[in-house]
Order: C-alpha cells, then structure tokens, then sequence
C-alpha cells in the first residue's frame, strides 16, 4: 500500500489534507481488523477441525489394527498389503499433524497496527502534529497489514498441505477397512469349511446280551463327516463282554 503523498502544505489546504488522512488511517484499520477478527480465528478453527480429523482416523484404525492381528493371520499378498497401508497411513497423519503444528506456530506472529509512544514522542508539537501522527500511523498499518497478509498466507499453505494427508489418510483407512473385511471374511469361510469337516462321532445304539455265562454289550456308533462336497457316514460296532457272576 502506499504511503500517504506529501504535498507542500502551502499549496494544500490542512484541514483537507488531514481528512484524506483519516480516510487512509480508517480504511487500513478496518482491513486490519478484519484480519484479526476473521481470517486468523477461521484459520484456527480450520487447525482444530483438522487436529480433530487426524486423531480420530488414528484411534479407528488403531481399533482396527488390534482386531486384525488379534486371531492369527495367514500370511497372504493381501495381509501384506494391509500392513502397507497401515504405515502409509501413519505416515499421511504424522505429516498432516506437522503441518497443522507449523500453522500454528507461523499464525503466532500477529500484527495489531497500533504506533508505539516513542514515534509519537518524535513528532513536533505544532499546528502539522495532528497530520504528522496520521501518517506515522498509517506507516505502521500498512507496515501491520502487510505482515499479517504474509503470515496468513504461510498459514493458509500449511493447512492445504495437511488437509491433502488428511485426504491420503482417508484413502489408505478406506482400503485397509475393504482388505480387513475381505480377509476377516476368509477366515470365516475357512473356520466354517473346517468345522464342517471335522468327523462328528455319534451312539445309534448298544444291546446287551449273556453269552456263556458273559454279559456281551454292543455298541454301534456312526463317524460323520460332512464334507464340501458329499456326507460320509462310517458305522462301527464295539464289543465289551464281562463276567457274569
């Protein structure tokens, strides 16, 4: 912005200049103040929003991570993957909260605008003193504005780099959710299959009978096995003789 023109107060009447003054000096003030009470306050919800995001994606998928390794795991492309995408997204959220923590330490360096007493020592005592103040203090305005438009601008780089790891985040947790899904479906199937497998011994019956002077029990029992494909049933007979007093 530029500093306000000096003329030759002899060919410029003051009273006129003095209220060109006051328009420049209200003006800055009012951009200054917008800074302050807009930009940096929506930038700092912007850092929360974005804190919020990246703990909680973390915290699901730590929840997640201790469901998947929690039942053992056949070591498959797919679990591999899974794994690789876990790191990734550690990765995406470490990067995304240092971008986050350097917003806020580049949006600490906030400009107000306001002059301070030793200019306003300097300035002479005479019927130039009122016009004098307002221009030192629009150089100190423009000086402010210029460096909070460059601080909101660091600032404002830093939260797109974090809100893009954000973005990466949500995408390595969104295919590590299919993958676990995929595989927790697996095993599943494959527990299911292995319990339908597994011969189931069943008693159809026993009969006792006396067999010179022996007590003679028989006992049939059938072996199921319930596989894919068909159902196999093995029957079996057992004798127990004992002593018949």
């Amino acid at each position: 912005m530029q500093k306000p023109y000096k003329k030759d107060t002899t060919e410029l009447d003051i009273k006129n200049y003095e209220n060109n003054l006051k328009l420049k000096c209200e003006n800055l003030r009012k951009c200054i103040d917008i800074q302050l009470a807009n930009i940096f306050p929506e930038q700092d919800r912007a850092v929360r929003t974005y804190f919020w995001c990246n703990f909680a994606m973390l915290g699901l998928m730590v929840t997640l991570f201790f469901s998947f390794v929690e039942k053992p795991i056949e070591l498959s492309m797919l679990s591999v993957f899974a794994i690789v995408f876990v790191f990734l997204f550690l990765l995406s959220i470490l990067v995304s909260i240092y971008y986050c923590v350097k917003a806020i330490i580049v949006g600490a360096v906030i400009a107000y605008g306001s002059i301070e007493k030793k200019l306003m020592d300097k300035i002479k005592e005479n019927e130039y003193a009122f016009s004098q103040g307002l221009v030192s203090t629009i150089e100190e305005q423009t000086k402010a504005f210029d460096m909070n438009c460059k601080t909101i601008a660091r600032k404002a780089k830093a939260l797109r780099r974090s809100l893009i790891f954000i973005y990466s985040a949500f995408v390595f947790l969104f295919v590590f959710i299919l993958m676990f899904s995929i595989i927790a479906l697996k095993n599943n199937l494959k527990g299911g299959i292995e319990v339908a497998e597994k011969p189931v011994e069943r008693v159809v019956a026993t009969t006792t009978h006396s067999d010179n002077n022996k007590v003679v029990v028989t006992t049939i029992t059938t072996q199921e096995t319930n596989s894919k494909d068909n159902l196999t049933v093995q029957i079996t007979k057992s004798d127990d003789s004992k002593s018949k007093k």
